[in-house]
């Protein structure tokens, strides 16, 4: 199997890639380009060249792309991957949080993901939402309780909820929503 990864430098990123490559599977890391944190892809398996780090068994192949250009993807060769997961986000920093046209943004980069996923084959797609889209709680939350988010980022993760849910349904993709807490 192999996977898609968006975000694959960012903190959760990261060990999502460790983690599929210790299970073998073939990864398709999509960093931005010049990330700071592309000579940790780098130092991972590259393309079938296996074992270059103890525990890992599967591959990397490291796609430098922006958010904004992600359909750029669909050009780049990839013909066996089955899932994508949808970790990347402009602007998840608590300075840009409330920033509407920056979070806006992210709603459109989410969308063309699901629809370069479904054009490159994926049966499914995950996407990395938080704890923001529950809003201000005085109570254990669950996952079943509404969202109230009041930040414009937990406000765009629940649009992205609803608006990716159902193209990647139209898709006859499966669909994960991960609501992440603080890690």
């Amino acid at each position: 199997m192999a996977v898609i990864v968006t975000g694959a430098t960012s903190f959760i990123g990261r060990a999502v890639v460790e983690e599929l490559l210790k299970q073998g599977q073939k990864v398709y890391a999509v960093a931005r380009p010049g990330s700071a944190g592309l000579s940790f892809l780098k130092a991972l398996p590259l393309n079938g060249q296996e074992g270059r780090r103890e525990g890992a068994v599967g591959s990397v192949r490291i796609l430098e792309c922006n958010l904004n250009e992600i359909e750029r993807l669909k050009e780049m060769d990839i013909t066996d991957a089955s899932a994508w997961l949808h970790l990347g986000w402009e602007g998840a920093g608590s300075a840009n949080r409330q920033d509407p046209a920056l979070q806006a943004k992210n709603i459109g980069y989410a969308l063309s993901a699901v629809r370069t996923a479904g054009a490159l084959g994926c049966s499914r797609f995950l996407f990395s939402g938080s704890q923001a889209e529950y809003g201000i709680c005085d109570s254990p939350m669950r996952e079943d309780q509404p969202c109230h988010p009041v930040s414009e980022y937990g406000k765009d993760k629940v649009l992205v909820c609803r608006q990716a849910g159902e193209l990647a349904g139209q898709l006859r993709m499966d669909y994960i929503h991960t609501r992440i807490f603080s890690v």
